[in-house]
């Protein structure tokens, strides 16, 4: 021990007099005696590192590194151990064995380890070492690569069941990352085919790739038992649809739409369609049926009524599933599409023999709609199937001779039925559809008259009118018509419709869709483009309407247009241009014209109390257009019901926002209603619109108070339910609502009321109603004609109180006779 105190004493001296070398040997002869030394350790490998003798470092730290493992010293094994990397003098044991020590304290650093020693045993040719270390990185630190690895070498040395497992866990990384994991799997069942996790994982990529026989095959095990996982019971139901095998998947669709609702609805559509299809009606019924409780809650129960039908419509819908669409329909008060149903539950009937069933089913259709011409065709069907007496209501109720009992010759009295009345009834039906917005139904009443009374509707003003509200060609005038006036006319009715449908609008962007997709398809511009923007900022809406000759346009070149147009109608609030090329003023946006293969272009300001609020820019593509004085009237016309009708739009807007609508009901509260009503007579004053109507519903036949609000709230919402957005709802006293309703005359509020009793009947909620048509201004202020108004309409419902009526409708009265 004292020689090598001497030996360490003797190199301090050698240091001091500048002899490194034979300092080195000193304490190197000192280590010999003292291998355990680590302070001496330390100074001979820092000095060795100083003189560049890096294999006498390297055997210092080795001695170090071991002793500072072998006494637990984390820290400094750590430092050794960097030294030693940066030397490149790790021996893969130490490093394993560092890598154990520091899994207890820092798992990341612990991995670093594991690959390195893994790197170190495999270049020494050590497949055990090496598989050894790069599992344990893999459970520290998982990354894709090492998995590779693990694979690989565990492939070597025949480990497959933990190649397959590594593989696994390759496949899940992969998925996650979005990657595709099918090759992963694929290896992996090969390793280990009783790897369940391996099966799935193939199985349900097997489906992914279009091969689900294949993954049938694979999956039944695992999806087949009543406690299989969910994860097994997803892809084997697909794989099982895929090969037509609808019954088989039926048990496990629903578990898989619960899981991801989003993704799997058209899945179970696809079910419930394969299902009736093949005449499971009562499993499709019970899918059904579950998903509609679930669309319910979710508050999709319309569009889950959409995709019923649609269904119905394109699989083999039975009797039965007809029945509970009819049921549907009926329940949720969509008379429409009910009435419809029945039209299928009559067919379907009758060709099943059942002729009792069909009937009824045209009964309640009657009942729907009694102006269908379908009802006289299926009621002459019957003739024959069904008693008499029954047949002969329903030919009063419809307004046609009973059937005549089927014989040879009533095919012919049925071609010689009169004509005149065929043809009143045609045109009369399409009116009423076209009154209650049912268009589709309408342009098919009017393709029967063009078809039937080719010549009788040619000279009639009435069908004329019918075609122009149904946005269709009118038919030809006689020859003997003068042509300008006949157009000008027609111009004049177009202009009428189109803006009775602007009115009609509930929000600013529906003004503007409905205005640009009628202007521009009546007048067969090239584009129609509206926008509202305010002086100096960009537009804040902007919708266009595109013939199908021409494209939509760029936008940016949009843009340009925009703001190009807004500087020219801060001058004039219109402008034209038979043809943009020679127009100076749209020199600075020729090239974006161009672009838009613009020939003509008229630009319109919106204007509303002199405000500047939007604009409307019609434009012809391909050939000019001339922009005679009528067009431009015409639109300078359009515009401004537009710029009404938004500013209408907004103001409702406005006060539904600022009335403060209950939290329970909804209703906004009386202090908005005197409001409301003389901003409608301002805008029907300026807007020289026919007036609305004012109603008050009373809830009647209740008791406590609690069952008011309950009516009450019941009323307001089957009220929405009817209405839509064609009604303000007000709370006018406890029991009272009082109605708003711009858009409708007396006798469509009625017709209205009737159906909102209708609805409420089966919860024993009554109401009666007072109904008062809006006055007409003439000299008088709107003031004036809004205190009569509403006091009219107060004096609608006490009377109706007092009659013990339903409804009461009170005739406008002037102003004056307040």
């Amino acid at each position: 021990m004292g020689d090598a105190a001497k030996l360490i004493e003797r190199a301090e001296k050698l240091l001091e007099k500048g002899k490194p070398e034979l300092a080195l040997a000193e304490f190197r002869s000192a280590v010999d005696l003292e291998p355990t030394n680590e302070a001496l350790l330390r100074k001979t490998a820092d000095l060795s590192t100083s003189l560049a003798q890096l294999g006498i470092a390297s055997d210092m730290l080795r001695r170090l590194f071991a002793a500072y493992v072998e006494n637990k010293q984390l820290g400094e094994a750590g430092l050794a151990y960097r030294r030693l990397q940066r030397l490149k003098a790790l021996e893969p044991e130490m490093v394993f064995r560092y890598a154990e020590l520091c899994e207890a304290t820092n798992r990341r650093d612990a991995a670093e380890a594991y690959r390195v020693a893994f790197e170190e045993f495999h270049r020494l040719g050590d497949p055990r070492r090496s598989l050894d270390s790069i599992t344990r990185a893999v459970d520290l630190d998982p990354r894709l690569e090492d998995y590779r690895e693990q694979a690989r070498i565990a492939e070597a040395l025949h480990e497959r069941a933990l190649a397959s497992s590594a593989l696994v866990r390759l496949g899940v990384m992969l998925e996650r990352s979005g990657q595709d994991a099918s090759k992963a799997y694929e290896q992996a069942y090969q390793d280990d085919s009783n790897n369940m996790a391996a099966r799935l994982g193939h199985g349900s990529w097997l489906v992914r790739k279009g091969r689900p026989a294949e993954a049938i095959e694979l999956l039944q095990p695992l999806a087949s038992y009543p406690s299989s996982p969910e994860e097994a019971r997803e892809p084997y139901a697909l794989a099982l649809l895929a090969v037509g095998r609808v019954e088989d998947a039926e048990p496990y669709i629903w578990g898989i739409f619960e899981r991801d609702p989003k993704t799997h609805l058209e899945t179970l559509h696809e079910v419930i369609g394969g299902l009736l299809d093949r005449d499971r009606v009562e499993k499709a019924l019970g899918l059904a049926r579950r998903l509609e409780e679930y669309s319910r809650k979710a508050g999709r129960r319309l569009q889950f009524m959409s995709d019923m039908a649609q269904l119905a419509g394109q699989h083999r819908a039975s009797i039965p599933f007809l029945e509970y669409l009819a049921e549907l329909y009926n329940s949720a008060n969509r008379e429409v599409e009910y009435a419809q149903m029945l039209a299928h539950l009559f067919d379907a009937y009758f060709a099943a023999g059942n002729f009792a069933r069909a009937l009824d089913a045209l009964d309640r259709a009657v009942d729907i709609d009694s102006y269908d011409a379908e009802h006289k065709r299926r009621l002459d069907k019957l003739a024959g199937h069904a008693p008499e007496d029954r047949l002969q209501v329903l030919a009063k109720r419809l307004g046609v001779e009973a059937p005549a009992p089927v014989t040879a010759v009533s095919a012919e009295e049925a071609e010689e039925a009169p004509a005149p009345k065929v043809l009143e009834d045609l045109i009369l039906q399409a009116e009423i559809f076209l009154q209650y917005g049912m268009r589709d139904k309408a342009v098919q009443k009017i393709e029967h008259l063009k078809q039937a009374f080719a010549e009788e509707i040619s000279g009639n003003a009435r069908v004329r009118q019918l075609f122009i509200n149904a946005g269709l060609p009118a038919p030809a005038e006689p020859e003997n018509a003068p042509s300008g006036q006949t157009r000008v006319s027609e111009e004049m009715v177009r202009s009428a419709e189109v803006s009775r449908m602007i009115a009609r609008q509930t929000d600013p962007r529906s003004v503007l869709v409905t205005a640009v997709n009628q202007i521009g398809a009546r007048w067969q511009y090239s584009r129609c483009l509206a926008a509202l923007a305010t002086p100096g900022k960009p537009p804040s809406l902007v919708v266009e309407y595109c013939s199908p000759e021409v494209a939509k346009s760029e936008r940016a070149a949009m843009v340009r247009l925009l703001a190009l147009s807004q500087r020219l109608t801060s001058v004039e609030p219109v402008f034209r241009a038979a043809d943009v090329s020679m127009a100076e003023a749209l020199m600075p946006i020729r090239h974006e014209l161009d672009r838009l293969g613009i020939t003509s272009l008229a630009v319109v300001a919106l204007i509303t109390e002199d405000t500047p609020i939007g604009l409307l820019i019609v434009q012809q593509c391909g050939a000019r257009r001339r922009w005679s004085p009528e067009d431009m009237e015409l639109l300078r016309s359009l515009a401004d019901q537009m710029a009404l009708a938004v500013h209408g739009a907004r103001l409702r807007s406005l006060v539904s926002t600022l009335g403060v609508a209950e939290e329970k009901t909804g209703l906004l509260k009386r202090s908005a209603y005197t409001d409301s009503v003389l901003s409608e007579l301002r805008r029907e004053r300026d807007a020289q619109a026919a007036p609305g109507t004012l109603a008050l519903l009373q809830v009647n036949s209740l008791t406590s108070e609690s069952q008011d609000e309950q009516a009450i709230s019941e009323m307001v919402r089957t009220l929405r339910s009817i209405a839509q957005d064609e009604a303000m709802a007000f709370r006018y006293e406890r029991d009272t609502v009082a109605l708003l309703l711009p858009q409708m005359q007396a006798s469509q509020v009625e017709v209205l009321v009737n159906q909102l009793r209708e609805a409420l009947e089966p919860i024993a909620v009554t109401i009666i109603a007072g109904i008062a048509p809006g006055p007409g201004l003439g000299g008088f202020e709107p003031e004036d004609a809004a205190t009569e108004w509403i006091n009219r309409v107060v004096r609608s419902l006490a009377l109706a109180g007092a009659a013990a009526k339903q409804s009461c409708i009170l005739p406008p009265s002037h102003p004056s006779t307040v």
